[in-house]
């Protein structure tokens, strides 16, 4: 059973980051593999220690996150326990389809 951070963190650290002119600024994390996270053993948490505030970082200038009041988002009332991440039928998501962001 694996904590909603620790899922992120998969994601994240087994993401595809290989093609020509990559940019964490530009591409995020990379393209998702979802197969090597399902199939790798680390248990580590992404953002450990960080305040939700603290999460964006970088050069916002002409994005719309300075509007995102941060302080008024309750975290604690959220019941990531009762997740079911294993009743998600991740071969039916259409990846190339989803809007991601610009």
């Amino acid at each position: 059973s694996l904590t909603p951070n620790q899922v992120k963190y998969r994601l994240k650290a087994t993401a595809n980051k290989g093609w020509p002119a990559y940019s964490v600024r530009a591409a995020g994390a990379g393209i998702l593999d979802v197969y090597a996270a399902l199939n790798t053993a680390t248990t580590q948490s992404a953002n450990a220690n960080l305040a939700a505030s603290r999460l964006i970082t970088g050069d916002v200038s002409g994005t719309n996150q300075t509007s995102v009041n941060w302080t008024s988002v309750n975290w604690t009332s959220v019941n990531w326990t009762s997740v079911n991440w294993t009743s998600v039928n991740w071969t039916s998501v259409n990846w190339s389809s989803d809007y991601w962001g610009e």
